[in-house]
């Protein structure tokens, strides 16, 4: 059956690279919030804090091993006003960038699960409409 069509760009051969052909229903991702608090930041600031803490659970179904690289991102503030604080990252990830941006590449051994954890906490000006929280 015929299910689509997409542009490859020029590899000379003998070279590797990456294609990707969709998600797989074998490999299992779940990320889930599992702490929200809202609050005051201080008794002696004009700011909001909110916490937020997610798990991500990788799980294998397939008979063999599989590859897997997961991607995330955790908030990077453009502003001042608001900082991002308290940061929690376990395991700690193979590559973080500027733009929060964070990754791991992992092996996933048959039938097994692995956990990712990120929490944060994001202070901003009482009254700001935080997006996202």
């Amino acid at each position: 059956d015929f299910t689509g069509n997409g542009y490859l760009k020029y590899v000379p051969a003998g070279d590797e690279f990456k294609l990707v052909f969709g998600s797989d229903p074998q490999v299992k991702v779940k990320r889930e919030l599992v702490k929200k608090e809202k609050g005051k930041a201080s008794a002696f600031k004009n700011s909001q804090k909110v916490s937020l803490a997610y798990r991500i659970t990788l799980e294998n179904l397939r008979n063999r091993p599989v590859e897997v690289e997961l991607v995330d991102q955790i908030p990077v503030s453009q502003t001042r006003s608001i900082l991002v604080k308290d940061i929690k990252i376990t395991p700690r990830p193979d590559k973080q960038d500027e733009k929060g941006i964070i990754s791991w590449k992992v092996m996933l051994e048959p039938g097994k699960k692995l956990e990712f954890n990120l929490s944060f906490s994001v202070e901003y000006p009482v009254g700001f409409e935080l997006p996202g929280v």
